[in-house]
């Protein structure tokens, strides 16, 4: 009997380092290379370059493994099923011929199959022979622990062995120690191969050891016009917290979105003990300044142009400046935003200041309105909290197009403080399979001066989702209120539906008072009703299918949601990317299929 061990102990804490990404890599750069590399059509068997010369591959004799598999694991690229236009051929690039054998042998040893054969019959075309034998079972499994590890140990005994498995089961109870503060464990995993019968014996040991604390954070090197207190202001842990890795890369997240540095790293310095001192240093940003323009042409405003301009560490401290214009026969805007972080400081708590001034001209189909705003606001962020509070000033003019007697025409100064809170609590904000997050946000118009309009606004969301493997449900409810307290509100301040965030079935802000269950008022609602139930599937590696249903409702009055329900029914396709899903809806009423509508949207809804 032939017993031999494929892994080794591991003790105590690996360093750990969260590297920051600069976000050089822009959406139309992913975008326009996911397009090009889609279309990629072979013409002929074999394509030469000057590089080198591509020959045509096929895998035969494999039963229980995909050739699809052995083809990316050897780097190949492959017809998905959805690339109907593509070539149904493989290709292999001719450098990577000798490698083949023994690129697939190790594949092939990851996946349990030890006395696997693979073999080249010809080398033009590429015809590979591979006869997988008999897969390696697993006879035993030893979990002797005091931290609880039995959801992550996800092998079963008389299941298919995987060494590639076996070593992503140990990095994964590291990960949950570390995120549960252990990181003074003791891990010994062993998996003890009989090659002769083809089985495998496995054993977890694990003591997690004392709970760790987090000591001072010391900042080895930073750019010099930012202080330590508005980088220290980011971090998501205090010290004598319990360790957690999670807040270590949240601590990143929020000092990359400062955009103020290039790169830099966050790891426990040495240590003895259960106190661990954090190392932190980053790298100031090369390039401050940023432009982008562009020209597009969009079915509801027509043909538009926008440019944008912002300035990164804006005179020190990570100021951020930004300046926006936009233009269209129907919508015009320009806006100018300062970002000061942890401008006020109590003890640990720090606040962040946003300013905004802008002015704005929207062609409607009855009204046209032209507004100047300014607003301020501080900002707290911690942990899965948001809040943010400030008063606003706007100068809203509205003149008729048209003959409607539910607009109200005239000059509108608004004054009034705004106050908004969120917990986000899903694992993931790009692509969130789990958790849930709610909202609340309120203003109110202050009666400052003789007719001056007056009112309250509120309107809360929440967001439940929750996944099984590949399939993953969620849910989205949102309900809006505004109370008239005293003159008229101008059209703009009521609630209007429809587009990729609300009934997907019609155009952004298409829907206003719904009076029947297929047709709507131009004017929006004092009460709004919201829910959206969406069901995603896995259907071919990041490509998934959606099947969801929206239901909205819009009432003249306040408090009022007694009023017609506008309900939709869609199907949907999703392309997950680094930056969120690329997403394709095609909605309809249910009530009336002749009206439909088609969303595209990057960034997940839920």
């Amino acid at each position: 009997m032939s017993l031999q061990p494929i892994n080794t102990k591991s003790t105590v804490m690996d360093r750990r380092e969260v590297k920051m990404i600069s976000h050089k890599n822009k959406l139309y750069i992913i975008l326009t290379l996911l397009i090009l590399s889609s279309f990629t059509v072979q013409a002929d068997n074999e394509t030469k370059t000057k590089e080198d010369p591509k020959y045509l591959i096929t895998i035969n004799g494999n039963k229980d493994i995909k050739s699809k598999k052995y083809l990316d694991a050897l780097g190949v690229e492959s017809k998905s099923f959805y690339q109907f236009w593509k070539d149904d051929n493989s290709y292999i690039v001719k450098s990577k011929v000798p490698t083949i054998t023994s690129t697939l042998k190790e594949f092939l040893d990851s996946k349990g199959y030890y006395d696997a054969k693979v073999s080249l019959q010809s080398s033009k075309p590429v015809k590979v022979s591979i006869r997988e034998g008999k897969p390696t079972l697993i006879k035993a499994i030893e979990i002797k622990s005091n931290f609880n590890i039995d959801k992550i140990v996800t092998f079963t005994k008389g299941g298919h062995f995987e060494a590639s498995k076996f070593v992503s089961i140990k990095s994964n109870i590291k990960q949950s120690l570390m995120k549960s503060g252990y990181c003074q464990y003791k891990l010994d995993t062993k998996a003890y191969v009989d090659l002769p019968t083809h089985s495998v014996s496995l054993k977890y040991l694990l003591n997690k050891g004392e709970l760790c604390h987090f000591g001072d954070t010391h900042i080895t090197s930073k750019p010099k016009d930012i202080s330590d207190k508005t980088i220290l202001s980011r971090i998501q842990y205090k010290k004598g917290d319990v360790f957690n890795s999670e807040k270590i890369t949240r601590s990143f997240d929020m000092l990359n979105q400062l955009d103020a540095f290039d790169s830099g790293t966050l790891a426990p310095a040495e240590y003895n003990g259960t106190i661990v001192p954090m190392e932190l240093g980053l790298s100031p940003k090369e390039y401050l300044n940023q432009f982008r323009g562009g020209v597009g042409y969009d079915t509801a405003i027509g043909l538009r142009a926008q440019l944008f301009y912002e300035r990164r560490n804006f005179m020190g401290e990570a100021r951020k400046l930004t300046v926006k214009f936009h233009h269209s026969d129907k919508s015009k805007y320009s806006e100018i935003n300062l970002y000061s972080p942890a401008i006020i400081s109590f003890g640990d708590v720090s606040f962040d200041l946003y300013t905004k001034l802008g002015y704005s001209n929207y062609i409607y189909d009855t009204y046209k309105e032209n507004k100047g705003y300014q607003n301020i606001k501080l900002g707290y962020q911690k942990d899965e909290i948001n809040f943010y509070v400030g008063f606003a000033l706007e100068n809203i003019d509205i003149k008729m197009r048209k003959t409607d007697p539910t607009i109200i025409a005239g000059n509108f100064l608004l004054l009034y403080p705004f106050m908004e809170f969120t917990y986000d609590g899903r694992d993931s904000k790009i692509n969130p399979k789990n958790g849930y997050y709610i909202s609340a946000y309120t203003e109110y118009g202050l009666d400052y001066k003789p007719g001056a309009s007056s009112y309250l606004k509120f309107l809360l969301e929440g967001r439940y989702i929750k996944s099984f493997d590949d399939f993953t449900l969620a849910a989205v409810s949102k309900m809006g209120v505004i109370d008239s307290l005293n003159g008229d509100i101008p059209a703009s301040k009521l609630f209007y539906a429809g587009g990729a965030y609300s009934n997907r079935a019609y155009g952004e802000k298409k829907i206003g008072i719904t009076t029947t269950s297929t047709t709507t008022a131009s004017l929006g609602g004092k009460s709004w009703l919201n829910l959206s139930f969406e069901a995603d599937y896995k259907l071919y590696e990041n490509i998934y299918g959606a099947l969801f249903f929206d239901s909205t409702m819009l009432n003249k009055n306040g408090y009022d949601f007694n009023g017609n329900f506008i309900n939709s029914l869609g199907v949907g396709i999703r392309y997950i990317t680094p930056i969120g899903p690329v997403k394709l809806d095609i909605a309809t009423n249910i009530a009336d299929t002749d009206k439909y509508g088609i969303q595209v949207q990057i960034g997940q809804s839920f």
